[in-house]
Order: structure tokens, then C-alpha cells, then sequence
């Protein structure tokens, strides 16, 4: 547009189709923003479970490893939050070994359970190996099959574009915090009723393994019983193993009902189940996926969300749209050309003036 205003030769169609051109090769240069959502499998360690968007221009089709990507991010997040439990659960352990001081230390072990789940750990880092910068949300969500009774996830926003994610982190926080909330609080609901009957399932084990140890003993076989275990301790290491699970759970439990995050799960009308040890241990053959935890529907919302957020922040997506209008300036300069006397126009696309001579 600049040279056609010196020379007076061009025409505001041409200039306009111009800058298109331009536009449409950094549109063609810019590799698109993704979000990868990883989890911290118990079988296989950090593994990718969902690329959005999950379609050929997906990163794996441009060499993005993603495997490695993966155990970088989960290993942040487990360096951090592992002293940060351990020093909560020291100072729980700081108790006496009196009655008082074993439920305040339990109550506190509760608290911090209760806390990983509902607080989320944010960040921004640069892959200097990959040549991409990310944002990192990192959650957890209730499994009660899982070790610990929770999965590790996290949700990254990379990108090649070095200035976004520090210069827009709140707003990359807001957008992709606000989607992964919803998902947290249907799999805290979802979880809400198995947590209390597995509470539950855990109360009658522990009930019917006294039932048969006080058996065996009375009988002079003590152990007999109790024989298939297979899970590596005694019946009565098993016992307290039971006892002390249940408690923590129903810990959790009440403080996810006292923060109004969830309702009082009703259970009138189960039956109770013997718990496996082996289940117990986290000893699983089949881990389910992460997205399996929460209904369909809230996972089907939280890939519409992220894919909101890429449309927000991606540079490629912003020049699409800048050359989109574009196309509506060129049609402008035609009809100008071709229907009014020459005269100068003027438009603002993205904060930036063009002056078209038609």
C-alpha cells in the first residue's frame, strides 16, 4: 500500500491483494498452537492421553516428541508436590501417640488430600530441545482404585510463538483453568458415591477378616483363613491397612462434603463387598483412562474448552482471521474502483491502518 501511494501507478486492489499474500505465507509458516493432556499412569509412568486438536496437523505428523514432552511436565509437578505432601504430612506426624493427637493427625492427612485435589499448581517453562514454550496446569483426580486414590494430570498450552505465554500467563490461566474446574468438579461429584461406598467396602473387610482371624485363633489355626491373601502382609498388618484407609477416605470425604464441593453421597441399600488386597496395594493389570473418570459429557466439554482457548490465543488462528478480512478489503477496492471516482480509503484491521489509493 505504501509503494502504490509513492509511485501513484498501483490500485488499492493490488496493494490489498498484496498484503494478503503476505499475510497467507506467515499463515503458512506459523505451525499451529496445541494443548497435550498427560497423565502419570501407575503402569506405565508419564503417558499422553489426549492431543487437542486430534486431527493431521496433530504434532506427532510434525515430529513433536511428544513421550519425551510428557515426562519433562509430570516430572516438575512430582518433584514439587512430593515435598510439599511430605512436609504436611511431617508436621501431621508431629502428634503424640495419644488418642487426640492420632485423630488430629488424621484430620490433617485428610486436609491434605483434600488440598491436592481441589488446588492446581500453574506454570510457564520453555522446551529449549523442542523450540516451544508451554503453559502447564497441573490437577489431580479421584480413582479410588488408583495408589494414593488419585490421578496426576496436567494440561499444556505449547506454542513456538515466544511471546505469549508469559507475556498473556493470567489470561492462558483464566481460559484453560476455567475448563479444567468443571472437568475436576464432575469427577469430584461422579466420585463422590464410589468414595462412600468404598468406604464402605473397606469397614466390611476389615469387620470380616476380625470374624475369621478371632476363628482361626478360637479353632488353634491361627492364619488359616486368611492364607489367600497373597498381598505380601500378615492378616493382621492387612487389618490396620483397612482401618486406617477408611479412616483417611472418610477424612477426605467429609471435607469435600464441608467445602460444598460435593452433596452427602446417599448409600441406603448397598451391599458391601470384600476389598482384594491386591486392589487395595493399586496392584491393577487394566488402568482406565483419565478421561473415563468423568462423564461424557464433561469431557466432551473440556476438549471444546481447550479448543476455545487455541482459537483465542494461537497466532496462526489470529492471522486466518486477519486474512479473512482481507478479503473483505479487496472486495471493498473493486467496487470502489469500479463504481466511485478515486478517492482514498482507509481501514483498520488488528490495530494496524491501511491506506488503499483507488
Amino acid at each position: 500500500a505504501a509503494a502504490a501511494q509513492r509511485t501513484g501507478t498501483g490500485t488499492g486492489t493490488g496493494a490489498a491483494a498484496g498484503a494478503a499474500a503476505h499475510v497467507r505465507a506467515a499463515c503458512a509458516a506459523a505451525e499451529p498452537d496445541f494443548v497435550v493432556l498427560c497423565e502419570f499412569s501407575e503402569l506405565v509412568g508419564p503417558a499422553v492421553v489426549r492431543v487437542v486438536p486430534a486431527d493431521e496437523d496433530a504434532p506427532p505428523a510434525r515430529g513433536f516428541d511428544l513421550a519425551q514432552f510428557a515426562a519433562s511436565v509430570l516430572a516438575i509437578d512430582y518433584q514439587t508436590r512430593a515435598m510439599d505432601v511430605q512436609r504436611d504430612l511431617a508436621a501431621a506426624d508431629g502428634c503424640g501417640a495419644g488418642a487426640e493427637d492420632q485423630e488430629q493427625h488424621e484430620t490433617r492427612a485428610g486436609a491434605v488430600m483434600h488440598t491436592s485435589l481441589l488446588e492446581d499448581t500453574m506454570y510457564a517453562m520453555e522446551d529449549a530441545v523442542q523450540g516451544v514454550y508451554y503453559y502447564s496446569e497441573h490437577f489431580h483426580l479421584v480413582d479410588v482404585h488408583a495408589r494414593g486414590f488419585s490421578r496426576a494430570v496436567c494440561v499444556n498450552y505449547v506454542t513456538r510463538n515466544p511471546n505469549l505465554v508469559m507475556p498473556r500467563f493470567v489470561e492462558l490461566s483464566e481460559s484453560i483453568s476455567k475448563v479444567v474446574h468443571e472437568f475436576k468438579l464432575n469427577n469430584l461429584q461422579r466420585s463422590a458415591g464410589e468414595l462412600a461406598r468404598f468406604i464402605a467396602d473397606l469397614q466390611h473387610t476389615q469387620h470380616k477378616l476380625a470374624v475369621r482371624v478371632a476363628a482361626d485363633a478360637a479353632a488353634g489355626s491361627p492364619g488359616e483363613s486368611t492364607e489367600g491373601l497373597n498381598s505380601g502382609m500378615s492378616s493382621e498388618a492387612f487389618h490396620d491397612v483397612l482401618g486406617q484407609t477408611a479412616i483417611s477416605l472418610q477424612r477426605l470425604l467429609d471435607a469435600l462434603v464441608a467445602s460444598h464441593t460435593v452433596p452427602q453421597p446417599n448409600i441406603d441399600g448397598y451391599q458391601p463387598v470384600e476389598v482384594c488386597p491386591n486392589s487395595l496395594c493399586g496392584r491393577r493389570k487394566h488402568v482406565p483412562s483419565v478421561l473415563q473418570l468423568c462423564d461424557d459429557d464433561a469431557t466432551a466439554a473440556l476438549v471444546d474448552g481447550l479448543q476455545a482457548a487455541l482459537a483465542r490465543f494461537s497466532r496462526r488462528d489470529a492471522l486466518l482471521a486477519i486474512e479473512d478480512q482481507f478479503d473483505d478489503v479487496i472486495g471493498t477496492c473493486w467496487l470502489l474502483t469500479h463504481l466511485t471516482r478515486p478517492v482514498p480509503t482507509f481501514c483498520t484491521i488488528s490495530s494496524t491502518t491501511f491506506l488503499f489509493v483507488t
